[in-house]
């Protein structure tokens, strides 16, 4: 049963630090808990967001949480629903698209958020926690973002003269320009989720926008189709590949400097250009820039690639419930944990984003760092909201779309199955499926 918040207040020692923490972008968090004492919590997360929940549980003694490692929920909360207990009171899914199906009717575990935080906490957040809010109400908190940038090789651009590209025409131009004169370095791969992220959502396909129990999803629509033929062509030109970016054949690639620019997300430098046993690109070469503008745009609007969520429970009591919306906050705000190595990706609160890529600027893997930290913050603005979450499992459709195109198949053949997946999909949860 929902358990009503409206009598949850913060405490007002709390809500007095937290109106202080983001008047000018500082971060304040009390090192003790103001919550009820004596609760106990059950957390199930993830192994990047498990250290600030445990340093949350080292500061906060008086309470009896247990951080576990599981991503189960999904799985499971139907079976907690029928033996009435089981559910953790706070979840952490890397998967932003599960808010929408544990807030709907057949899941029912995520709870209302909106009044357990205070009016601060989410003003601060602009527009940057705007996918959590289903009817009005906020269901869950974003944790990180994972807004699209392009990544560029400096090196391999002063080398062949290019400027960097800052509209998608440009990009054409130059893929097809390395295709005919430098062939063998690539533009990108397509053999996961990167047209879908990458391309398709910056460009506004209408491909799955929820308006209340209407599902806007329309192939033809023009902002689809220029991808659909740009994609292809680049692809036929061979500076477009067709392998995933986790795959064997692009990472021999690219560990061998074939890659020119790549659109990807804000983890993408860390997780995949970085890193030896990947694309293994060395400090000082890449550099970021926004995401290319489609013809007729004003915005270098991007697409997104992850930005997991915490959800807390609609079967927790309002006490319990309290601290898990304290622990949220300290891995969202606290000063020292957003900038110390366990926050490796983006933090969607803004104050803390700030001073996150103040620090990564520092870092000194980025060719101009300065420059790095201010299109991430200034990207992470601009992710478009032509995608909303939905009450169906739609990252499966991503990744058989890549799927398909990494086995030879035609764009528009890949894209028009993966469309109407969704649309099959939607009828099933309950969606009326209209082009507009």
């Amino acid at each position: 049963m929902f358990l009503p918040l409206e009598r949850v207040n913060m405490n007002k020692k709390f809500l007095a630090a937290l109106a202080a923490a983001v008047v000018g972008g500082t971060i304040l968090i009390p090192t003790q808990s103001q919550a009820a004492t004596g609760q106990t919590l059950l957390v199930w997360t993830d192994s990047v967001r498990k250290p600030g929940n445990d340093q949350y549980a080292k500061k906060n003694p008086q309470h009896k949480i247990k951080v576990e490692l599981n991503s189960t929920l999904s799985s499971k909360v139907q079976l907690f629903n029928r033996l009435k207990k089981g559910w953790p009171d706070m979840y952490f899914d890397g998967d932003p698209n599960q808010v929408a199906l544990q807030q709907s009717k057949l899941f029912g575990y995520a709870r209302d958020l909106t009044p357990l935080f205070p009016a601060s906490y989410w003003k601060a957040f602009g527009t940057a926690n705007d996918w959590c809010k289903i009817d009005g109400k906020m269901y869950c908190v974003k944790n990180d973002l994972a807004q699209t940038v392009l990544y560029y090789d400096q090196k391999l651009f002063d080398q062949f003269g290019y400027k960097v590209p800052t509209t998608m025409d440009e990009f054409r131009t130059i893929a097809l320009d390395v295709a005919k004169n430098h062939p063998g370095y690539n533009v990108g791969h397509m053999g996961s989720q990167e047209i879908y992220q990458g391309w398709l959502w910056p460009s506004g396909c209408p491909m799955a926008t929820a308006k209340g129990n209407r599902l806007i999803s329309n192939a033809k629509d023009p902002k689809c189709t220029r991808v659909v033929t740009m994609v292809q062509e680049l692809l036929d030109a061979g500076v477009l590949k067709r392998e995933g970016s986790f795959s064997a054949d692009a990472q021999k690639e690219n560990q061998a400097g074939k890659m020119l620019m790549n659109i990807g997300p804000s983890w993408w430098g860390d997780y995949v250009i970085k890193p030896a046993g990947s694309f293994g690109v060395p400090a000082g070469q890449i550099n970021i820039a926004p995401t290319p503008k489609w013809p007729g745009e004003t915005k270098n609007w991007s697409g997104a690639w992850g930005g997991g969520v915490f959800m807390i429970s609609s079967h927790s009591t309002p006490a319990q419930a309290k601290v898990a919306a304290e622990m949220i906050m300290y891995s969202t705000m606290d000063k020292k944990f957003v900038v110390s190595a366990d926050m490796v990706t983006y933090p969607a609160f803004p104050p803390s984003a700030k001073l996150w890529t103040a620090d990564r600027a520092k870092g000194g893997y980025y060719k101009d760092g300065a420059n790095a930290g201010k299109v991430f913050y200034n990207t992470s603005l601009l992710i478009r909201p032509n995608v909303t979450p939905v009450r169906f499992n739609i990252g499966a459709f991503h990744d058989q779309m890549g799927a398909d195109i990494a086995s030879g198949k035609k764009v528009a053949d890949a894209f028009a199955k993966y469309m109407s997946s969704v649309a099959s999909a939607a009828q099933q949860a309950g969606y009326e499926v209209a082009e507009k």
